[in-house]
């Protein structure tokens, strides 16, 4: 009962910057188990996806980490978690949501992808689509949350943040749910 009590009493930024520290490393640790552990060449990870494709793609899975690394710190830091509304209806604390929306699929998509090189089996593909879609929403989401904030400091790291958030968006919306699927 008493870590009830002590979680509450963490501030609603400091609880966005556990979920990322916590949820971050959980990824990463997941990319690099699947990449360790994985007998095989990591580049059946990209299946049939023309090399001239996976250049371009990796720069903007780079584009993409960078990105997170520029808004993130932004939400947590930038703004008053206390006064912070999106679009006059939503508070400060849908940002732990939709963090945990894109952090925990993240962390079974390489994994899950191992299981289907591993087996062939058409559940673990399902599941790998899935959690990649997961990650779809939750990135729009968290778009959509960014843009309708208010208050917002007019600062020139909000102005520098929107075409950062709009690469990781292409990214997980875009890039990985439908060209990666498609080209797998």
């Amino acid at each position: 009962m008493r870590l009830v009590h002590y979680v509450q009493d963490i501030k609603p930024w400091m609880r966005l910057l556990l979920i990322n520290l916590i949820g971050g490393a959980a990824v990463v640790a997941s990319y690099l188990f699947s990449i360790f552990t994985w007998e095989g060449s990591v580049m059946e990870f990209w299946g049939d996806i023309p090399d001239s494709t996976i250049r371009i793609y990796t720069l903007f899975m780079i584009l993409a980490a960078v990105s997170y690394l520029v808004f993130t710190p932004y939400l947590i830091f930038g703004i008053r978690s206390w006064e912070a509304v999106s679009w006059k209806r939503f508070r400060y604390n849908v940002l732990f949501w939709i963090y945990l929306a894109i952090l925990i699929p993240s962390m079974f998509w390489m994994p899950l992808t191992q299981l289907y090189l591993n087996t062939g089996d058409p559940t673990a593909w399902y599941f790998v689509v899935v959690v990649l879609r997961l990650v779809a929403v939750g990135s729009f989401a968290l778009l959509f949350f960014f843009l309708g904030l208010r208050p917002r400091r007019l600062s020139l790291w909000y102005w520098i943040c929107i075409p950062f958030l709009l690469l990781f968006f292409f990214q997980t919306a875009i890039l990985d749910p439908f060209l990666w699927v498609r080209g797998f």
